[in-house]
């Protein structure tokens, strides 16, 4: 063998090489991409869990997240303010799980049941009062899914959080 076929060896070998660690780059970027949108997805779960726990192993706080979702003006003022922190609180869960089904970290069988969710929260009279005055404190993208997608809100004839800005 001589040092042209040496040469066209070489440049096979390294052809090959360069095409092996191209493949594996692309395996370890698709791996990493898949990792970081599970531990997305898995602080967002673990933030409305905690919420949920929060606010369920506190008796005082779940009558008055349950009381205020029906009926805002039948809380008192101190309730009011803290059903206001309580609810701000998931909704801005919420919204990061839209921005996650929005930039492909969870699948559409997941985020089934996560616009459910949504959906049906906001149907009650207590979270469209608190969008109808804190719409604007939250990004366009999910103003436009909880508008449109999540479906109207409702006009209510006063405003039972009103006095209460938090």
């Amino acid at each position: 063998m001589d040092i042209v076929e040496l040469g066209a060896v070489g440049e096979l070998v390294g052809g090959v090489a360069v095409i092996g660690t191209l493949v594996y780059l692309g395996l370890q970027v698709k791996q990493s991409t898949r990792t970081s949108r599970s531990a997305g997805y898995q602080a967002a779960v673990s933030s409305v869990s905690d919420w949920s726990r929060n606010v369920g192993s506190d008796a005082e706080l779940a009558v008055i997240m349950h009381d205020g979702s029906r009926d805002p003006s039948s809380l008192s003022r101190e309730q009011r303010i803290q059903y206001v922190y309580l609810i701000t609180s998931v909704v801005r869960n919420f919204e990061n799980i839209h921005y996650q089904y929005e930039n492909g970290s969870l699948d559409d069988s997941v985020w089934d049941s996560w616009e459910a969710r949504i959906r049906g929260f906001f149907t009650a009279p207590g979270p469209q009062a608190f969008w109808k005055r804190q719409r604007m404190a939250y990004s366009a993208s999910f103003r436009d899914f909880v508008e449109a997608e999540a479906g109207p809100v409702v006009s209510l004839p006063e405003d039972p959080l009103a006095g209460d800005e938090v």
